[in-house]
């Protein structure tokens, strides 16, 4: 048959069009081929037993089965794809018709594709990795990982009430009171190797069980570590005694290894976190030779190299100056050398870099420093952290352009971290002998502030980020606001660098306080909601800053710019002076503080005038606050003696508008659970003077003239409360408890360390009692538990000689009857006659009565006498 009449033949078919089938063609009704599905064809048709422009060969007896690959739209073959390009059916399957797998989503299309972003991946759109700008998806990765990190959606985030102070894990209960203190040394671990694959914390549970050891699974993490079949399992029980237990019996093949306590993360944990490190490792370079005729056209390249405008693959590479001779006849006589190309450059890039009228004769590329690719050699790297630990998460740099590949890994545990930053520190790697691993630990610190105060202080802040940076090689960063705060932080890989930028920050967010010539600006006016209190918010309003109320420390605290925060104190001396007010106190006693519930209070308000007089309930004792002159001061002593007493309105809990601490309209009001209505103020001040209190912390409602006594839940205390004001509240709960119970908890010896101990000979619940001395973590000052004193290598008993003066005296007396101690064993020894070889008859040693050195045998004694004293007998000098 012709060409002619075979293509009049396929017309005459009416083939389908193969595009269509594809769903790709362009052309629509003015296609010569007819726009049906394979399967539209029916069984009658003339062309049944042809076959179908789809570019396969007749199909036999037994049809092959479709293509899954075109089913998912990733068949990359074509019509030369061996198997049929249909659609799936959409009826429903027969009784012996299997249905067909729907396509699974593709894990790996999150992950940036490597060689995209060196620009020339070969799979193109079919790459099963992902092509979007890896720029815009590595910054969203680690915004949405660094958002998650540092402030937990608190709608999503379950918060345990449990805290990490003074180096203890505390667990509080509603009201604030502490349910239970635990230390690390409350606790043991171990870390349980070689488990069976695909363990769980039930399974590990049930094999300690078979040694009547009682582990619940939710103190049981297991651990898959890369490139092992079996997995480990970090195991934490509340007994100090369980890891010698554990790790003394045989489990069969499973090795049962003690490890240091791992101390859970709650949300108050970690404000300064040491469990991430840094590392970075060179990328593959080479080295490429360009040869040119002429000195003139190798100078110009080289100059354009050094100076950015010529750039290989996107990336500015260094050019060495052209060497060689004017030889007319040598076309290659100057070499231009370019260094620290990347490994995946070729001598096609090379030409392409250069405009056509500066091109080399000739390119001579040089050999990679080592040929791995940058996932290998991740993979890599990763696994060597991982031996030290478990890792929290990993992420690698997947900047194209960069000299260096960059990773962080976070570990689970900052002994780990530490561990790993010591001993991988410019450790050769295995893929690149001659190169280096760069390892660093970094060190984040972590603040909340008010957004409000922030807002105030950006412009401080920003001015001090240049100097954290370059001073200080510290990083700070100010994450976007959330429920009412915002989180800081600073991070880098100096310790001792980031704790000085540490304290920095901490005294720019602290605020100062106002002062005029050494004393504090106040007036107990100010702490009211009237209208001085509306001046005071003027005065924030004129000179852009915030002035927050202390009542309990009779304080004015001011954020803002030091130029700013020093016009307001100027301003706020003259809302004192003007006012000319005086603050007064007047405690109550208990008959005194029963008649101004009933009605007395009310009476003194209508006799001194609105806003002159504040009821505090929630001090100790109760008092009343009088901002006013002296004579306001005294007529308020006067209704106090008289027992005046106003009529009391009655109005329902809803309708309240009073402040259930200070008796005046309330400012901001926040509203409880059991529908008392307080100032934001005033109902974090009640928060915090439960520390004032002798009895044991608990915050509780004083609404209804104090009689409500409700216990508020630690949910509705810190949703009326700042971020910070909560924290320091629990803070002031955990203080308090210490001071409340010396004979379980200490403070460390060093003034002003903060971390506790147990006190010796106090039990645990079910536990061993505490060690008898306690090293500080943070200060390294060991303290005896009993004594609480600092006396090493000494005993308690020892020690109280020593400090009693009995010691001395007792020293005197000896050296006066020449009673010498044993240098080994500290028995006293008394010489009566014969030479200076003495044998203890404590520990049987030989001694040197002269300089009281020890020997093990006397022929040692006697050669040292004989050496260093003349003789094993005392000399008389003779003088003549």
């Amino acid at each position: 048959m012709s060409k002619l009449s075979a293509s009049t033949a396929r017309q005459s078919l009416k083939d389908p069009c193969r595009f269509y089938v594809l769903g790709i063609c362009s052309k629509g009704n003015a296609c010569q081929f007819t726009h049906e599905r394979p399967n539209e064809s029916t069984s009658s048709s003339p062309s049944s037993n042809v076959t179908l422009s789809t570019g396969h060969r007749p199909e036999s007896n037994s049809k092959k089965p479709s293509c899954r690959y075109f089913a998912s739209g990733t068949c990359t073959r074509g019509t030369s794809c061996p198997f049929p390009h249909e659609e799936p059916s959409k009826a429903p399957p027969s009784a012996n018709t299997l249905p067909v797998p729907q396509p699974r989503a593709d894990s790996r299309s999150q992950t940036p594709c490597q060689f995209f972003a060196k620009g020339y991946c070969r799979n193109g759109d079919i790459c099963p990795y992902s092509h979007a700008k890896l720029d815009t998806l590595e910054g969203a990765r680690k915004q949405n990982r660094e958002l998650d990190e540092e402030v937990p959606n608190e709608a999503h985030f379950h918060d345990d009430w449990t805290r990490e102070f003074g180096g203890a894990l505390v667990k509080f209960e509603d009201g604030g009171k502490i349910s239970k203190i635990s230390l690390p040394s409350d606790f043991s671990a171990i870390r349980l190797n070689k488990l069976p694959p695909g363990s769980s914390p039930i399974s590990v549970a049930t094999l300690l069980s078979s040694l009547d050891v009682v582990v619940s699974p939710d103190n049981v993490r297991v651990i898959a570590q890369p490139g092992m079949a079996g997995c480990s399992a970090d195991v934490k029980v509340e007994d100090p005694t369980f890891a010698q237990t554990v790790c003394c019996t045989t489990l069969s093949q499973i090795e049962a290894v003690h490890i240091a306590v791992p101390m859970p993360r709650g949300s108050g944990l970690h404000r300064v976190d040491c469990r991430r490190v840094n590392c970075s490792w060179h990328r593959p370079t080479r080295t490429a030779w360009l040869n040119f005729g002429y000195q003139k056209a190798a100078q110009k390249v080289y100059e354009q190299f050094n100076t950015g405008n010529y750039k290989v693959l996107g990336c500015t590479v260094k050019a060495k100056e052209p060497t060689g001779s004017s030889d007319y006849w040598n076309p290659y006589a100057w070499t231009v050398m370019l260094t620290d190309l990347a490994g995946t450059v070729e001598e096609q890039d090379i030409y392409q870099a250069i405009p056509k009228f500066h091109k080399p004769r000739n390119v001579v590329m040089g050999e990679p420093t080592y040929n791995t690719e940058m996932d290998y050699s991740t993979t890599i790297v990763k696994s060597m952290l991982s031996k030290f630990g478990p890792l929290e998460w990993w992420e690698a740099s997947v900047n194209p352009n960069g000299k260096r590949i960059k990773a962080s890994a976070r570990f689970f545990d900052e002994s780990h971290a530490r561990e790993a930053a010591s001993s991988l520190k410019n450790k050769s790697l295995p893929f690149n002998r001659t190169a280096r691993l760069t390892v660093g630990l970094i060190t984040v610190a972590k603040f909340k502030v008010s957004s409000r105060i922030y807002d105030v202080l950006s412009e401080r802040l920003n001015s001090q980020t240049p100097t954290w940076e370059n001073r200080y090689k510290v990083y700070f960063a100010a994450y976007p606001s959330q429920q009412r705060y915002r989180v800081l932080k600073l991070e880098g890989e100096d310790s001792k660098l980031v704790a000085q930028a540490k304290e920095a920050l901490g005294r720019i967010i602290n605020g100062e306080v106002a002062r005029k010539d050494g004393k504090d600006l106040w007036s107990t006016s100010l702490g009211r909601n009237g209208e001085e209190f509306e001046r005071l918010k003027q005065v924030e309003k004129d000179h852009g800053v915030v002035v927050v109320r202390d009542r309990r420390r009779s304080q004015l605290r001011l954020f803002g710019t030091e130029e700013r925060c020093k016009r307001a104190t100027e301003a706020l001396e003259m809302l004192i002076q003007e006012g000319n007010l005086d603050s007064h106190v007047i405690k109550l006693n208990s008959d005194e503080f029963q008649w101004a519930c009933r009605g007395g209070f009310k009476a003194l308000t209508v006799h001194l005038g609105e806003n002159k007089a504040t009821f505090d309930i929630a001090s100790t004792p109760k008092r009343i606050l009088i901002g006013g002159t002296n004579e306001d001061y005294e007529a308020a002593l006067a209704v106090i003696a008289s027992r005046q007493v106003g009529v009391m309105t009655t109005s329902s809990n809803s309708d309240q508008t009073e402040c259930s601490v200070c008796w005046n309209e309330a400012d901001e009001p926040v509203r409880t659970s059991c529908n008392h209505v307080y100032c934001s103020g005033c109902f974090a001040d009640m928060c915090r003077s439960g520390t004032s209190a002798s009895t044991e912390f608990c915050i509780s409602c004083i609404g209804g003239e104090g009689r409500c006594e409700k216990v508020l839940a630690l949910s509705e205390i810190q949703e009326f409360l700042s971020s910070a004001a909560f924290e320091s509240v629990l803070e002031a709960s955990f203080t308090s408890y210490v001071r409340q119970h010396p004979s379980i908890f200490r403070y460390c010896s060093t003034p002003d360390c903060g971390q506790i101990y147990r006190v010796a000979n106090t039990m645990v619940e079910g536990t061993a009692s505490s060690p008898t001395v306690f090293t500080c973590v943070k200060c390294l000052i060991p303290t005896c538990t009993s004594c609480h004193s600092l006396h090493p290598g000494l005993t308690c008993a020892d020690h109280k000689e020593v400090a009693s003066g009995r010691y001395e005296a007792l020293a005197k007396v000896k050296k006066e009857l020449g009673i010498k101690d044993c240098a080994r064993c500290k028995t006293a020894i008394e010489k009566t006659e014969g030479c200076n070889h003495m044998t203890c008859g404590g520990c049987k040693a030989h001694i040197c009565w002269v300089c009281m050195a020890t020997f093990d045998t006397s022929s040692e004694c006697y050669a040292h006498l004989n050496k260093m004293h003349n003789g094993a007998f005392d000399h008389t000098d003779v003088v003549f």
